[in-house]
């Protein structure tokens, strides 16, 4: 009788914290990582180490656009004010993640710049702004 008693405490106490859990991601804020498919007629990315395009790139290629199953992406997790680049806005999306067609998902973070990324649509779709930079 004691070890059935035992495991009902333990099915209780598992119940308690996936309700609880379910309720802590109902609650959670809605911001989310955002694929976002390179989309910018006329231009390809780099990825750069700040939103100030001095302060260079990173170092790995520069994402393009292309036929949909040639076309590179980012998961982008949020945007910041930085350098305006041929008056294409300020908006730049930061990643930590980057798709290459050639070669898949793959961990790079930085900064791309949002009108040669896909003219800022995710911007104006209603990314969330980092909470750092300007």
């Amino acid at each position: 009788m004691q070890i059935f008693k035992g495991r009902l405490a333990a099915k209780a106490v598992g119940l308690v914290a996936a309700v609880t859990g379910l309720a802590a991601l109902t609650t959670a804020p809605a911001h989310a990582e955002t694929i976002v498919w390179l989309s910018s007629p006329s231009h390809c990315a780099g990825v750069y180490k700040s939103w100030q395009v001095d302060m260079g790139k990173t170092g790995v290629p520069d994402l393009c656009p292309g036929p949909h199953d040639h076309q590179d992406a980012i998961l982008a997790y949020c945007w910041v004010r930085g350098d305006d680049i041929d008056n294409g806005g300020n908006v730049w999306y930061y990643t930590e993640r980057v798709y290459y067609s050639w070669e898949g998902w793959q961990y790079h973070s930085g900064y791309l710049y949002g009108d040669y990324v896909d003219s800022n649509k995710e911007f104006h779709a209603g990314l969330q702004h980092c909470g750092w930079g300007n």
